[in-house]
């Protein structure tokens, strides 16, 4: 059985259920986009940044550079006007730490908003340098 789909702005979603579907468009039509969009990252030798694009057009991102081996520091987050409110800013923190996690790095988030979701979001700290 095929999963349930969603179209927002003519762009076609897999979904859980229909009932999600129902409450994501009809509940919540301006987030639907940002809870279905996918971090991605990329990394060249010292430098990186995850950033989410929607319809092939780059929405938000946050850049970082290694200090070191086992460190990185979080230097910038931006979201475009539009997109503002959405969490798409939230969504790419939670990434940087999930790939900290997963590599055993710390992350210093010397961003403002970054370092203002690590000071939200005690959950996160373990990664902090």
């Amino acid at each position: 059985m095929k999963a349930p789909r969603i179209y927002v702005n003519g762009t076609s979603f897999d979904v859980l259920s229909s009932v999600t579907s129902i409450i994501l468009v009809d509940l919540y039509p301006h987030f639907t986009d940002s809870i279905l969009m996918n971090v991605q990252h990329k990394k060249v030798d010292h430098r990186g940044k995850f950033y989410l694009e929607d319809q092939g057009e780059e929405v938000a991102k946050m850049t970082y550079v290694f200090a070191g081996d086992t460190k990185f520091i979080i230097d910038h987050t931006e979201v475009e006007e539009a997109r503002k409110g959405e969490g798409l800013g939230a969504k790419l923190v939670e990434a940087a730490v999930k790939y900290a996690r997963e590599n055993n790095f710390k992350i210093l988030p010397l961003c403002p908003y970054a370092k203002s979701v690590f000071d939200k979001r005690p959950e996160l700290g373990d990664v902090l340098s």
